[in-house]
């Protein structure tokens, strides 16, 4: 994630300044249902 942020600050500033944060998952064992659970859940804790 670290690399993907410092390529979006170097060569696409605007968009990373909508980064918020970043979750790790393991796409091969999460579901489309249990990723967008996660994603609600962390942007409940972010105030989005």
């Amino acid at each position: 994630m670290e690399q993907l942020l410092a390529d979006l600050k170097k060569n696409h500033s605007d968009a990373a300044g909508h980064v918020v944060g970043s979750v790790v998952i393991d796409p091969q064992h999460t579901s489309e249902g249990q990723l967008l659970a996660q994603a609600r859940e962390f942007f409940a804790s972010k105030g989005a």
